[in-house]
């Protein structure tokens, strides 16, 4: 009599061994993720004050100097770092961001209200 196979088949074997690996990797990006958030928002909103920061330049609204964007800009980093600004404004800021930079273009206006929005952020 043939004894039958014991254990699983080699490509079940590998495929779970992937699967494995995979819930590893996620895991640990997941834990990395937890303990560096802070870092991971103050980069993202660092660049994304940058970009903003250019395309409000590129069409500065009456009366504002390009140095009055850079400092605006660098106040809210400041801000941010030191915690100034709650979490619930930095989300709304955000999505002001993300919503003004969709055409990719910051009209005037925009650039205006945008900073008038951060400036009573700092202030608050």
């Amino acid at each position: 009599m043939a004894e039958g196979k014991k254990g699983m088949s080699k490509g079940c074997l590998i495929a779970l061994i992937i699967v494995a690996i995979i819930a590893v990797i996620i895991i640990a990006l997941s834990i990395v993720c937890y303990i560096y958030k802070d870092e991971l928002i103050e980069a993202g909103l660092t660049k994304m004050t940058d970009t903003l920061s250019s395309e409000i330049i590129k069409d500065l609204p009456e009366g504002i100097a390009e140095q009055d964007v850079d400092a605006l800009m660098d106040d809210f980093r400041q801000a941010i770092k030191e915690q100034k600004i709650n979490k619930s404004e930095i989300q709304q800021l955000s999505t002001s961001f993300q919503e003004i930079m969709q055409d990719g273009v910051i009209s005037q206006e925009e650039g205006k209200e945008i900073m008038d929005r951060i400036r009573e952020a700092i202030d608050n």
